[in-house]
């Protein structure tokens, strides 16, 4: 919702419709069809339903096409009922498209990277410890993460999920390069939302508010979590790491990891995670200035 806003402003289309299009895609019942066994169909064309709660893409895409259907509208329209029918053909139109054809197209991205994954742990397990500790929260950016999911709860399934294990470097990195900036920083504001935003990430896994509120902005700090998270991704990769539970990678959630094989190399990762992206953030990516 809050990415219609900006993206309508960048765009200059109606913010308002642009609302309301999230609105749609993120709405329970259209959230509900996530989980349909049967086939979906719109108009009789096949319909391919992925979850919009947490993606990035396809508002934005979504929200630039707006902008030009709009001002086509304007152009063609009658003045007289320009102001109301705009919005109205708007709605029609985006949010049956978006459905269609950008939810698909984003969800057979994802479901091609989950299978580039899962080949890559068979083959090189450090290598796919890398790639996922260090990407993941790219991925969670663009929404490409829920592909990986179901390969996840499938592993479970049997017991244990090698997929997870290098996420947990990836997620404390970032935290930890929160950490750093409220360490370093001397912007009151940026305190007060980076305190809340690594505990939240250190204890919880949830870390959407260093991201989006800190981390990303700076630049920097993003990158020193992405470097942390390959570091600590290679170690849990040839530790054999993973989860016997589905939980969000945490301090909270260590324990599910404690069935990994080689636990001491699979913590000696996580130590290095955290404090290769706490150092480089605290030393050099914080810049107030900017």
């Amino acid at each position: 919702m809050l990415l219609s806003i900006s993206a309508a402003k960048r765009f200059k289309a109606n913010q308002f419709t642009s609302m309301a299009i999230a609105g749609a895609l993120v709405y329970p019942s259209i959230v509900a069809l996530t989980t349909s066994t049967t086939p979906l169909t719109f108009l009789g064309i096949p319909l391919v339903i992925m979850s919009y709660t947490s993606s990035v893409v396809p508002i934005i895409v979504g929200v630039w096409v707006q902008s030009h259907l709009e001002k086509l509208l304007l152009k063609t329209l009658p003045g007289a009922v320009r102001n109301f029918m705009t919005p109205l053909l708007s709605m029609l139109v985006m949010v049956p498209l978006i459905l269609m054809t950008i939810g698909p197209v984003t969800t057979l991205g994802a479901n091609g990277l989950a299978a580039g994954v899962d080949w890559l742990f068979a083959v090189a397990p450090w290598l796919a410890g890398a790639v996922m500790g260090g990407l993941w929260q790219v991925f969670v950016l663009f929404g490409l993460h829920w592909g990986l999911v179901p390969i996840i709860v499938q592993q479970l399934s049997t017991g244990f999920s090698t997929m997870t294990g290098p996420i947990a470097g990836a997620v404390l990195a970032q935290a930890a390069a929160t950490l750093a900036v409220l360490i370093r920083t001397r912007d009151a504001d940026t305190k007060k939302l980076a305190g809340p935003s690594a505990l939240s990430g250190l204890l919880a896994g949830i870390t959407e508010p260093a991201i989006y509120g800190v981390n990303l902005p700076r630049k920097l700090p993003f990158y020193f979590g992405i470097v942390g998270g390959a570091i600590g991704g290679i170690f849990a990769g040839i530790a054999g790491a993973g989860t016997t539970a589905f939980v969000f990678p945490s301090l909270i959630g260590l324990p599910a990891y404690l069935a990994t094989p080689n636990l001491t190399l699979f913590f000696i990762g996580l130590a290095l995670s955290v404090g290769i992206a706490f150092t480089m953030t605290l030393f050099w990516g914080v810049k107030d200035d900017q």
